[in-house]
């Protein structure tokens, strides 16, 4: 409060303010739309902590924004990026394989994680009167084929979930089973919710000759081919789900006026707990600009939320949140997706990290090494010098070094 003084120009006055910071770097470059660049603080309060020693190696940190991620992959290969983020499979398995790849000037870097995760996967809004039905919510539940879609489009790297978020250890119920891809129940689950006579096209229709359909929302084009996959093997259990990609903001805003059917979408896994009142409480059902997607409002649920938001002895809400998470499934509103237990990236060889790349909880590799907070895991590259220059002078002068990609599993999530 000693910074910020109120006043009618408080909008102009602090918006492009470098603020007073407790983290090791400050601002202290900014080209509006192009980059923004941080310093570190030589005399940072927290410099001499234990758990800060060997962190926040570099002196400056350039951000700089490309709004394509294929042309930013190009800078990165010339050499005017040093590290480019590659957690999705296509980059790693596909788009990483270039001549810089195989001389060994960039590397690959991955390691394994044991995260808190929020909830990815499908959300069934139960105002809509053919979801309403818990039938067809649960004939919905085998007409995903989630493990064909991990093994083919996100070549085996991403896990199956089977919960609403998951690394919350022992809040976390891990003995849900997952409910797997299966025809047979599917269409014997629609058949109970009125869909049981199949159409000329394969798809299941009601006695008025409604079509057994499901449009899916989702918001980021890099998840067009999972979901193709999806509506390729739904067809088969005679669910037709139509694909609706729309624009970042546009579709978020769609999803929290509940104007979607079903929407495809993950959540962050922030916060020591899992959250459950914003997601699945009836109080935000059935309002706009609220995160129950679901529009559920159940009273077992919300007398579930209310007694865990309330309870301090933990394994008591330990107890409570695995009994929300049992209702969730019974209710079958929540598709669970995929969940993602590794960090991974690309950069020049010459960015250097420890025997041990990552933390447990690291959410980023080499992205964003400037976070200065108790809760963080960042910080720990370093630019070695003589190895930059090697690396330099082997590139012009044409010569291959031998190529690198490190796999660290100590943190391996069993």
């Amino acid at each position: 409060k000693h910074y910020y003084k109120m006043g009618p120009n408080w909008v102009k006055q602090y918006n492009w303010a470098v603020v007073p910071t407790t983290g090791p770097y400050v601002m202290s470059d900014v080209k509006k739309g192009k980059s923004v660049t941080f310093s570190k603080q030589k005399e940072w309060w927290a410099k001499d902590d234990r758990y800060n020693q060997h962190r926040f190696n570099l002196d400056t940190i350039k951000v700089q924004v490309i709004r394509d991620h294929n042309i930013a992959f190009r800078h990165f290969l010339k050499g005017e990026l040093d590290t480019f983020e590659m957690i999705l499979p296509n980059w790693w398995h596909e788009k990483a394989v270039t001549p810089e790849y195989k001389q060994g000037y960039v590397q690959k870097v991955m390691a394994m994680t044991d995260t808190k995760q929020g909830g990815q996967g499908v959300h069934l809004n139960v105002a809509n009167p053919k979801l309403a039905d818990l039938n067809v919510r649960l004939g919905i539940q085998h007409a995903f084929n989630i493990d064909k879609m991990i093994e083919t489009v996100l070549h085996g790297d991403y896990d199956r979930a089977t919960t609403f978020g998951s690394g919350f250890g022992a809040f976390t119920d891990i003995a849900l089973p997952e409910r797997a891809y299966d025809i047979a129940k599917a269409r014997e689950f629609f058949a109970k919710g009125g869909y049981g006579k199949q159409g000329p096209d394969g798809i299941l229709q009601n006695d008025r000759g409604e079509r057994l359909t499901l449009a899916l929302t989702y918001t980021s084009q890099e998840h067009s081919k999972r979901l193709t996959v999806l509506k390729e093997e739904a067809k088969k259990a005679g669910l037709d789900l139509e694909l609706n990609l729309v624009d970042g903001a546009t579709g978020f805003k769609v999803m929290l006026e509940k104007k979607h059917e079903a929407a495809w979408l993950g959540w962050g896994g922030g916060g020591l707990y899992p959250q459950y009142w914003e997601s699945f409480h009836s109080d935000n059902a059935n309002k706009p600009q609220t995160n129950n997607l679901f529009n559920v409002a159940d009273k077992e649920l919300d007398s579930l939320i209310d007694a865990y938001n309330v309870e301090f002895d933990m394994d008591k809400r330990a107890a409570l949140s695995h009994q929300i998470q049992q209702r969730i499934y019974d209710l079958a509103i929540f598709v669970p997706g995929v969940q993602l237990n590794y960090v991974r990236a690309s950069s020049w060889r010459y960015v250097m990290l420890p025997e041990v790349p990552a933390t447990r909880n690291t959410p980023d590799l080499l992205y964003w090494p400037m976070d200065g907070y108790p809760h963080s895991s960042g910080g720990l590259l370093w630019i070695d010098p003589k190895v930059k220059e090697e690396t330099q002078k082997a590139k012009a002068d044409g010569k291959a070094l031998a190529p690198i990609t490190l796999i660290d599993k100590t943190y391996a999530h069993h």
